[in-house]
């Protein structure tokens, strides 16, 4: 089930401009917004849209579209005028951004060698490093964690692009109907120099998560002699496009294995592999990277492909603790905060850890909006912070000078007791906060319930003794009012 507390509409999540972002730069909606709060989110966002323009920008320079432009010439280049655009997005982001960004983030784009190729990594790696509009350096960089680990950047891995390419578009082109589970693994790959695959014999290896696999549309040929009327061919935006009907043969195989193995009760653990196959070294076209490899053009090399179910439930299991640690570290500076009586900021650190509670998104071809369901177990694991979380929340509004704010200290209060219906201090706040808005009867029905958790527990009854006091000598001003009314 679903933990109540999680919100299930992500800010910006209508918003065209947001939806274009996340499909066309393949970043994850979801993530985009999940620690994301308040009037900070309008801001993130509207700088997203400018480094979304700024990379368009530098990008068509460093292909030549605005004649030659030097290394050194690129983050000035990023600054100019010319670089944003000028529809409405941008006019309101150069209105209302309150810091000059454009400079920092172009040193940052060169200093990371073009490697990030969305807006949002680009942002998470600007505002990690300058640490504006107050955001935490962790939530950035752990944003960061997850891109890579979704969408792995290709500057680390250089060696093996060409490779990647040809892999990613095999599993592209694999049907759509050949769902997985959420521990189907990965996708492994290597080449090696011999058909024993020895880990002395290898001279490229990578992975791709399987949960990515997706079709890719056919092209029907048409008006071509030389190809066999309703024919259906692949696009392929590289070459290597010989290993593409061997590779997505065999890739296919594995995933029908893994399904059938999945349906007749096997491990899904276990992992399914392929025999290994000779590749050309001249159609991977590696270019120079052969060469320095040590690989003759016209030599082979036996590829060999893999499903590792393990590795998947490793890395989810990884991110779920991830996601608690990251929370615990929020939970205690918000504790550090309410010690030194900064209740805003308290509340704020409480806040973000309840961000990092949120399920992960899932990966689905209908919509980008739908949470994975945490079990059991996980709800087991993240009800505790998340109660304490919202607990310590509804003390913090009801500390806020003046009376306080009782509506959200009343809505946090109750937001912990919907997960834990024992957990004393939520509910005692609530019963104050009922009291200090005159709902008597809410606050006595709470106090009840306290008495009933801890019978003898002096504070609970002398705070019953008040609001019931309380409640009478209403009713009796009601009384009196009422009475003067008609005697009148």
């Amino acid at each position: 089930m679903t933990a109540p507390y999680l919100s299930t509409v992500p800010r910006n999540s209508s918003d065209p401009v947001a939806r274009r972002l996340v499909e066309g730069l393949q970043c994850d909606l979801d993530l985009y917004n999940a620690f994301i709060e308040s009037d900070e989110g309008q801001n993130i966002f509207i700088m997203a849209a400018l480094c979304e323009s700024r990379i368009v920008y530098l990008k068509n320079a460093r292909a030549g579209w605005y004649g030659p432009v030097s290394q050194v010439d690129l983050s000035l280049a990023m600054c100019s005028d010319e670089c944003l655009r000028s529809d409405e997005l941008h006019k309101k982001a150069m209105s209302l951004s309150r810091c000059t960004c454009a400079q920092v983030s172009a040193e940052t784009f060169v200093r990371h060698d073009f490697c990030l190729e969305s807006s949002a990594r680009l942002l998470c790696t600007h505002l990690s490093e300058c640490g504006h509009w107050g955001c935490q350096l962790e939530d950035f960089n752990c944003l960061r964690y997850e891109w890579d680990r979704l969408y792995s950047c290709a500057s680390s891995r250089v060696a093996m692009s060409v490779i990647v390419m040809v892999i990613a578009f095999i599993l592209s082109i694999t049907p759509r109907n050949m769902t997985l589970d959420r521990g189907a693994g990965r996708v492994r790959w290597a080449l090696n120099r011999d058909v024993e695959c020895s880990d002395a014999a290898c001279v490229l290896s990578g992975s791709i998560p399987s949960n990515q696999v997706g079709l890719l549309q056919p092209q029907t040929a048409q008006n071509s002699p030389d190809i066999v009327p309703n024919t259906t061919i692949f696009s392929l935006g590289s070459t290597g496009i010989q290993l593409a009907p061997e590779l997505q043969r065999r890739v296919q195989n594995l995933l029908e294995r893994q399904r059938v193995g999945n349906g007749k009760g096997s491990d899904p653990s276990m992992d399914v592999s392929d025999e290994a196959f000779p590749v050309a070294v001249e159609d991977l076209t590696l270019g120079s990277k052969a060469a320095e490899l040590g690989l003759d053009g016209k030599a082979s090399l036996c590829c060999k492909l893999q499903l590792d179910g393990v590795a998947e439930e490793r890395q989810e299991a990884d991110w779920l603790t991830w996601k608690l640690t990251r929370a615990s570290e929020y939970r205690a500076r918000g504790n550090e905060a309410f010690k030194q009586e900064s209740y805003g900021t308290a509340m704020r650190l409480y806040k973000r850890a309840l961000a990092w509670l949120e399920p992960p998104v899932s990966r689905s071809d209908e919509t980008l909006d739908t949470k994975i369901e945490y079990s059991e177990v996980e709800l087991h694991q993240v009800n505790p912070t998340a109660v304490a979380c919202f607990a310590n929340m509804a003390t913090c509004y009801s500390k806020l000078d003046g009376d306080g704010d009782v509506d959200h200290c009343i809505a946090a209060a109750s937001s912990a007791l919907k997960l834990d219906d024992t957990h004393v201090k939520a509910r005692y706040r609530r019963s104050q906060a009922y009291v200090a808005s005159k709902e008597f009867d809410l606050a006595v029905a709470d106090l009840i319930k306290l008495r009933e958790l801890e019978p003898d527990n002096k504070l609970f009854r002398s705070a019953m003794t008040r609001a019931q006091a309380a409640k009478t000598q209403l009713r009796k001003k009601q009384q009196s009012a009422f009475a003067n009314l008609f005697d009148k």
